[in-house]
C-alpha cells in the first residue's frame, strides 16, 4: 500500500501552491495527474491524492521541479480564498464529486482528440489542394511549352 507523503500548501486568491520535497527522487519518475478539482501525485513509494476543496483551472495550472522539490501552481476558478486546501464532506458526497471530475476530464480529453483529428484531416485537405494546385501549374507550364516548340515547327 502506498505511503503519504509530506508537503505544505499556501494559497493568494488566485492560486493554490503545494510544495512536495523529493528528496533522491527522479522528476521522471514523478506522475502528476489533475482533474477539476483533484490532484494526484505518485511517486515510488508514495502517492498523494487530493480531493481540492473547490475547482481549478487544469490548463493554467502548472508543475515545477526545482532544488529536489515539486511546486505544483494550481489557478483557482473563482478568485476566492479557500481557507482550507481539501474538501470535507461524507464518503459518498466526496465520491460523487471525484467520479463527476473524472467524467468531465474524459469528455475534454475526448473533446480535444477529436479536434486534433479534425484538424488534422484540414490540413491534409488543405496540403492535396496545394499539391493538386502545384501539378495544375506545372501542367499549364509545360502546356505551355509544347504550344511555343509546335508554334516554332509550324512557323519553320
Amino acid at each position: 500500500m502506498p505511503l503519504s507523503c509530506e508537503y505544505t500548501w499556501s494559497e493568494t486568491p488566485d492560486t493554490v501552491t503545494i510544495s512536495i520535497p523529493l528528496k533522491g527522487v527522479s522528476h521522471k519518475t514523478v506522475d502528476i495527474s489533475t482533474t477539476s478539482n483533484i490532484i494526484k501525485i505518485n511517486f515510488k513509494p508514495y502517492l498523494l491524492d487530493l480531493n481540492l476543496y473547490q475547482n481549478i483551472v487544469e490548463d493554467k495550472s502548472k508543475a515545477v521541479f526545482k532544488d529536489d522539490t515539486l511546486n505544483i501552481s494550481l489557478t483557482k476558478e473563482t478568485c476566492q480564498r479557500w481557507g482550507q486546501l481539501c474538501f470535507v464532506g461524507s464518503k459518498s458526497e466526496i465520491t460523487a464529486r471525484r467520479e463527476q471530475s473524472l467524467k468531465l476530464r474524459d469528455a475534454r480529453t475526448r473533446e480535444q482528440t477529436e479536434k486534433a483529428a479534425a484538424q488534422k484531416v484540414d490540413e491534409e485537405r488543405l496540403m492535396l489542394r496545394e499539391h493538386m494546385a502545384l501539378e495544375e501549374r506545372e501542367r499549364q507550364r509545360m502546356d505551355a511549352v509544347k504550344d511555343r516548340e509546335k508554334k516554332k515547327a509550324e512557323d519553320d
